[in-house]
């Protein structure tokens, strides 16, 4: 089989924190300079995921700032004499909660990985409804006085979810979760998709054997093109798992295999799990929410130093106030970053091949300012808006960035997984102190271990947990410039 390995394949360990598993991940050691960003822009279906999840997280904001004012409105028109401000936020939060906490019953019924987790417009009203019905019932028993204005809140809130979720499905901006591609021999396959498309179960939509020549590019470029979420694989080799999981490290794709030994009366095949996907799926929303609502505060709440840095780079130094630059996203396709200038104009180095030193005498007086509280990276902010970026990830590197003379992505053999999410602001490997300069094959190893290890344990938690770190004080270094 073409495989398109160009070097030696490293097999390494990461610990899933969240299923407390470990799983072998495989890295090309690619030649000098092999290692590239491709010209491509991001592909039309990872914008596209993108687009629907940043609708997704408008949706769910507008439907969540609705269900509180109907809840204060209701309070005062159809009578709610002792309930104070105070009582209604405590009710609409009880309401959340028990609305959150049936929703999270339905995903323990059907545990399997390849379960579908979207919740239909039906069923978000109907989560909602219960949460209303079970706080009202509560309510009614202890003989709680003045509820019916609760009843009214309650059928208008659940209307409105109705009609917002039916409106973005309306217009084709659902999102669909767990796109399958499944990968082996021609029998297996063909028993695997039958009993994967079940009820209730994540669409398979593409199925390849492995003894034809063209499925293995076809599944490389259905990866590639974010076409397929998922690749479970089969029935082969332990040396063919590796090529497969060699060449797919750095794209954003879950890959799951079935083991040896499956009974046949079993309902769905235990999966083993050997690379996550944390792009797609809930977890992928969670973080764009996450990304997309706090950088828009972010902003707004910077626009006013966004003002006095750009005056204090005009004054000081001829040039465009912002530097952009190609560097590496999502994929290890091409994302174009957006920063402070810190250089001057004549000497910046676009392709960021020329690395920059301690006390560079390209950097501007205002630039080493920035560049030591990391001032200059806020515009990235709006990379993170665009989808481009994440808050916390592993740093975009250049394109031609280099250590002790080679290419980054050729010198240290496991550097190809970072690309397996969005690259972020801030990152694991910035606030344990690998910040600054890159000028030792040790610093770039460790750099791409922390990287890997934050992919590997990656949490709401522990992204929350790196921001308030940042907050206070993981953003500044005097080794910056």
């Amino acid at each position: 089989m073409d495989n398109g390995v160009s070097g030696p394949t490293v097999v390494f360990r990461l610990r899933d924190a969240r299923t407390d598993m470990t799983f072998d991940a495989v890295a090309t050691g690619h030649q000098s300079g092999s290692f590239r960003a491709k010209p491509n822009p991001l592909p039309a279906a990872l914008q596209l995921c993108n687009f629907h999840q940043t609708i997704h997280v408008l949706a769910c904001l507008t439907q969540l700032t609705a269900f509180f004012g109907l809840g204060f409105l209701c309070a005062s028109q159809f009578g709610a004499p002792n309930s104070t401000s105070l009582d209604i936020l405590l009710l609409a939060f009880a309401v959340l909660g028990l609305t959150v906490a049936f929703r999270q019953i339905s995903l323990q019924m059907d545990p399997h990985p390849l379960a579908f987790r979207r919740s239909t417009p039906w069923q978000a009203a109907m989560f909602l409804a219960s949460g209303f019905a079970t706080l009202i019932a509560v309510q009614a028993v202890l003989q709680v006085q003045a509820i019916s204005w609760q009843c009214a809140w309650a059928t208008a809130a659940v209307m409105f979810v109705l009609a917002v979720r039916f409106a973005v499905e309306a217009l084709g901006w659902g999102i669909g979760y767990g796109r399958i591609a499944v990968f082996g021999p021609e029998d297996a396959t063909v028993e695997l998709c039958d009993t994967l498309r079940g009820r209730s179960r994540c669409p398979v939509t593409l199925r390849l054997q492995n003894e034809n020549a063209g499925s293995w590019r076809e599944l490389q470029n259905a990866c590639r093109d974010a076409e397929v979420d998922t690749v479970v694989l089969t029935c082969i080799s332990s040396t063919e798992q590796a090529r497969i999981v060699s060449e797919l490290a750095h794209l954003p794709v879950g890959i799951y295999v079935t083991p040896e030994f499956c009974p046949a009366s079993a309902p769905l095949p235990p999966l083993v799990q050997l690379l996550p996907n944390l792009t797609a799926g809930p977890g992928g929303l969670e973080k764009r929410a996450i990304d997309l609502i706090c950088a828009t505060l972010l902003l707004a709440t910077f626009a006013p130093l966004f003002v006095l840095v750009a005056l204090a780079i005009k004054l000081t130094s001829p040039g465009p106030v912002f530097f952009r630059q190609v560097r590496f996203g999502l994929g290890c396709e091409e994302v174009l970053v957006w920063k402070f200038r810190t250089m001057r104009s004549d000497l910046q180095d676009i392709s960021g091949e020329r690395r920059t030193t301690a006390r560079d005498s390209r950097v501007t007086s205002v630039g080493r300012v920035l560049r030591r509280l990391s001032i200059d990276e806020l515009p990235q902010l709006i990379n993170v808006v665009a989808g481009d970026m994440s808050l916390v990830g592993p740093r975009p590197h250049a394109t031609k960035m280099k250590v002790e003379g080679q290419i980054f992505g050729s010198a240290v053999e496991t550097y190809p997984l970072r690309h397996r999410m969005k690259p972020g602001i801030t990152g694991w490997a910035q606030v344990n102190g690998s910040r600054g300069e890159v000028d030792t094959l040790a610093k770039a190893r460790r750099r791409v271990n922390l990287d890997l290890w934050y992919i590997a344990n990656w949490s709401v938690g522990l992204d929350v947990r790196i921001i308030l770190r940042t907050a206070l004080g993981g953003f500044a270094t005097l080794s910056a410039d």
